[in-house]
């Protein structure tokens, strides 16, 4: 079958424990066999997992529950490492950063010897794969005779709470002989999973253990004592990277360096006296938690705070503010150099990052191999993509002046395009990499000519074949440093350059003004543009998905049905080994977010709040669902559909709700996500998002010709009734979650065949009618 390789993220959530879990990296694609060089990367496991809750409200005793994936093995599993080492970092893991992977160490069993207490040792073999356990008695008999004959585990701290959007490691499955892409490895910070039982702190009332604030007054002093011998009064550290990306390699967390704050989105900036951090309301309590008394934190959007830029062109009165120009588009250095000139200030970009010049211990920038993206998934050959840059270069040729009888000069012709995105790079080439964590890109920036393309990458990461495959297509090779000479040379000789306004300001500073034109993304249109095999992918990445959420969901409702204690690491690994079963897996796109006890939003049954904020969500859901529009609506005014149900209440949400949808071949596509949030900052919050395509709808009158626009949805996951609170929906809602639910069991039944209890808990969650009963777990979809 051919499909596309893509990756999302889903998020379920309900009362208990939150489970946000990323799908598996290659999404939507049927990785079979593989053409030249490389291994088909699997398909990307769709949407990653809802939060799930873990209900603590029972009369039974807890057992423990350590299922193995070998349904007989009873023995112990010893702890072993292999010799797998990551380039995306150069630390190790330590016993209380432990999980799935670290980025130098894979662990090849899980270490069933961790533990957050004295007490007695899980077995972590016994059961069967499917999680059914043996009974209390006999399980309390074994635990016995396991502590008399055998040493106690060494008492082991439990992590920190994970607090970063950083994803998992995708787990290769390729067939044997055949090369396969270089797994995503996981970076080595303060984001990895969570361990510890979520049933021992809740019982005990215990609070999050609280994690150890890193000491950044150094640090800071150290970036102060650059800044005056550069003559700065400010100084911006982005987190973003020399091509704008919002994920990063560990050797471009400047900022997470310098703040300690482990969130992917946030700003920081340095005066003389005083250091910032400005971040959106995703990270509100997380960075609360982790800066130090050093900083002030900046909540952006909240009681009419300002985002850094805003805040600092008010503050900004004959002073010079730094910033790394590779670090800052061109957009955004345009507006502050035009608002600090009218203010006697400037901005200025020292030689060196002031951050690297302070960093020691800075990772190694990655050398991972690149690799490259058969045919038969990606649906359309590199050389056709070219020939569409090209021809885009062509077209974007300005018009002759109206009152002139010459055309344009040689010299303000358009003879190339520069590329700096690397899901633009990875789209255009069909070529894919490793040197960010979770994602398959590769760092390097592309520049088309009308006869000639330039990669320009490590030669360390392109082996012979991948060599030979971009000769094939015309592209030539080089150096990574080799870009910003370029540049500068002029080696295209007359003609101006394209570009995008979110380049990095490097990029027409080395040009100069007189040899680019701005103009808007068109590759990204190009990429955003799904063929018949990249959509089919998708589809079958998340119906894979799909069934293996329904599978943990219900495992997870039957270990807590007969009492288990399932920690927040095993909820985790018992998730990851669905996915892997799941054909033409390779790895999760996201690390598994899962929190229980005190890291929980709620538990057990939804109070009549809880209820009311849910329904008045999903209406919002389901109006977007429904929702005809003419072409060239936006994402801002379809917003209003979701956010009418919520205002009826007195309800709202800070962030806008719709986004494009990451695929595996890592682009942000315009197949819009719908998602919506109600927060109150310490209680709880709800979210219910799905992966959809635009699709044209057939309308009884089209109007003056226009084309209408519609939603397909390619999340497969149900709605969770007892979150509901009935009477607030229409007859047409009810009606539209019924017929979801229905879709739903009806696509997943087929690939749930084998197992009777994953089809079980299937039928009861997806029953037509709105009943009482609850799901011991519950579910909620969350995407991110």
């Amino acid at each position: 079958m051919e499909l596309a390789s893509f990756f999302a993220k889903v998020d379920w959530f309900d009362l208990g424990v939150k489970v946000a879990n990323a799908a598996p990296l290659p999404l939507r694609n049927n990785f079979g066999s593989a053409t030249r060089l490389m291994a088909p990367p699997p398909p990307p496991p769709p949407p990653p997992p809802p939060p799930g809750c873990f209900p603590f409200t029972r009369s039974k005793s807890s057992r423990s529950n350590n299922d193995d994936e070998k349904p007989n093995s009873r023995t112990r599993p010893s702890l072993s490492r292999s010799d797998t080492v990551s380039s995306t970092s150069t630390l190790t893991s330590r016993p209380e950063k432990l999980s799935f992977t670290s980025d130098s160490i894979i662990w090849e069993n899980i270490p069933v010897d961790v533990t957050t207490r004295p007490s007695p040792p899980r077995r972590f073999g016994s059961g069967s794969s499917k999680g059914k356990g043996k009974g209390k008695e006999k399980e309390k008999e074994s635990l016995t005779k396991d502590k008399e004959s055998e040493e106690e585990p060494p008492i082991i701290s439990p992590m920190p709470s994970r607090n970063s959007s950083q994803r998992t490691p995708p787990r290769v499955l390729s067939p044997e002989g055949s090369p396969s892409p270089p797994s995503f490895s996981r970076s080595n910070s303060s984001s990895d999973t969570l361990v510890g039982s979520a049933f021992e702190r809740k019982v005990a009332d215990a609070q999050v253990p609280a994690q150890p604030r890193v000491d950044t007054g150094p640090k800071i002093e150290e970036i102060r004592k650059l800044m005056q011998k550069e003559k700065i009064d400010y100084y911006i550290v982005p987190s973003t990277d020399a091509h704008g990306s919002e994920y990063i390699a560990p050797c471009d967390k400047r900022r997470e360096w310098l703040t300690g704050f482990t969130g992917s989105a946030g700003t920081a900036v340095i005066s003389s006296t005083h250091a910032y951090l400005f971040t959106d309301s995703r990270y509100y309590i997380q960075a609360a938690r982790e800066l130090d008394t050093n900083w002030t934190l900046q909540k952006v959007g909240w009681e009419g705070k300002k985002d850094w830029y805003d805040w600092l062109i008010d503050r900004a009165k004959g002073v010079k503010v730094g910033v790394d120009s590779r670090l800052i588009s061109y957009s955004l250095a345009e507006k502050l150099n035009k608002a600090f000139v009218k203010r006697g200030s400037h901005l200025v970009y020292p030689w060196q990052n002031l951050v690297d010049l302070v960093w020691k211990e800075r990772p190694l920038r990655p050398k991972d191999p690149v690799y490259v993206q058969p045919l038969e998934f990606a649906g359309e050959d590199a050389i056709s993509k070219l020939a569409s840059v090209r021809e885009w270069v062509r077209r974007s040729s300005p018009e002759t002046a109206k009152y002139s009888a010459n055309p344009p000069p040689d010299s303000d012709l358009p003879v190339a395009a520069f590329v700096h995105n690397l899901s633009d790079i990875a789209w255009i080439l069909n070529l894919r990499g490793s040197d960010i964590p979770y994602n398959p890109v590769f760092q390097a920036y592309l520049f088309v000519s009308f006869d000639n393309a330039i990669l320009f990458v490590d030669s360390e990461k392109v082996a012979e074949e991948v060599r030979l495959y971009l000769t094939e297509n015309g592209v030539s090779m080089k150096e990574y440093s080799d870009v910003w000479p370029f540049l500068r040379s002029k080696e295209w000789g007359d003609g101006k350059v394209l570009i995008t306004d979110d380049v990095p300001f490097t990029v027409p500073r080395s040009l100069t003004s007189i040899r680019y034109h701005i103009v808007p993304p068109y590759i990204s249109k190009l990429k955003s543009i799904k063929n018949r095999i990249e959509l089919d992918g998708m589809a079958q990445a998340y119906l894979r998905d799909g069934a293996a959420m329904v599978q943990w969901y219900a495992w997870l409702d039957e270990k807590i049905a007969h009492g288990y204690e399932i920690t927040e690491y095993e909820a985790a690994y018992r998730l990851d080994v669905f996915r892997s079963e799941m054909q033409y897996y390779q790895g999760p796109a996201y690390e598994s977010i899962v929190a229980s006890g005190p890291n929980a939003v709620h538990f057990g049954r939804p109070t009549s709040e809880q209820s009311e904020a849910y329904t008045r969500v999903l209406q919002g859901h389901i109006a977007l669902d429904s929702a005809v529009f003419p072409e060239g609506t936006t994402g801002t005014q379809l917003d209003v559909l979701a956010r009418k149900a919520l205002w009826k209440d007195g309800l709202n949400y800070l962030r806008p709700r719709f986004s494009k949808a990451k695929l595996m071949r890592l682009a942000w596509q315009w197949s819009w996500r719908r998602m919506f949030l109600e927060h109150r900052e310490g209680e709880f919050g709800v979210r219910i998002e799905s992966v959809m395509v635009v699709k044209r709808i057939k309308t009884k009158y089209e109007f003056q010709g226009d084309i209408w626009l519609g939603f397909e949805r390619l999340t497969q996951v149900p709605i969770q009734i007892k979150m509901i609170k009935a009477t607030l929906l229409s007859k047409e809602e009810r009606a539209w979650v019924r017929n979801h639910n229905e879709d739903v069991r009806k696509r997943l039944e087929p690939l749930l065949s084998k197992d009777k209890r994953a089809l079980r808990w299937l039928r009861k969650e997806c029953q037509p009618g709105f009943r009482s009963e609850t799901s011991l777990s519950g579910v909620s979809i969350e995407w991110d």
